[in-house]
């Protein structure tokens, strides 16, 4: 699996924590430091998801994976996937062809999503082209887990009390146990 090979098309709608949930987890009213916990937020849910996270995606958003050729089975390793939109490829001709969804099957049942071709059947061949093969898929949760939203507020938290890379005194500045704890129970592929 090369995790590079993966591209976010579309964001989430929205963040995993909304705003008011994590001024409520961080105990603050009003609105004086909203734009700090909105970029404090973001920040989380970057270094939660993706490939440069723990391999998934909380909130529901769009990828691609691309392939230099079909393997006899391809692996999607962020998850979880809900759907597979579409899968292109180029040609022996050069032309771009979008396969047609009975061509192969999907099975998003596991932590991470396997593409095969449907019974009797075989991929296309392709062009030696780089990045031949496109596939499209919807990944996230249909409702992200009680426990990723706490270790993504519990971040929110430490980074808003410690707003410098070094912290001197009492206090530890490391990233909470709890949130690796969490996260670990999470994490795919390579990142495990």
């Amino acid at each position: 699996m090369n995790w590079s090979r993966l591209k976010r098309t579309v964001a989430p709608e929205a963040p995993p924590v909304s705003l008011s949930e994590a001024k409520l987890w961080l105990r603050l009213d009003g609105d004086a430091e909203d734009l700090l916990i909105d970029q404090l937020l973001t920040d989380a849910t970057d270094y939660i998801e993706g490939p440069d996270g723990i391999g998934l995606a909380m909130a529901e958003q769009t990828w691609t994976y691309s392939l230099d050729a079909f393997p006899s089975e391809i692996r999607i390793p962020l998850g979880p996937v809900l759907a597979v939109s579409s899968i292109t490829y180029v040609d022996t001709d050069g032309a771009q062809q979008t396969l047609d969804p009975a061509e192969y099957q999907v099975d998003t049942s596991g932590r991470t999503a396997r593409i095969r071709p449907a019974y009797g059947r075989s991929w296309p061949s392709t062009r030696g082209d780089m990045n031949a093969v496109v596939v499209t898929f919807t990944a996230g949760f249909d409702q992200v887990p009680g426990d990723l939203k706490r270790a993504l507020a519990l971040l929110v938290g430490h980074w808003y009390v410690n707003r410098e890379a070094v912290v001197t005194g009492p206090s530890a500045a490391e990233i909470p146990l709890a949130v690796e704890a969490i996260l670990n129970k999470y994490r795919v592929g390579r990142i495990a």
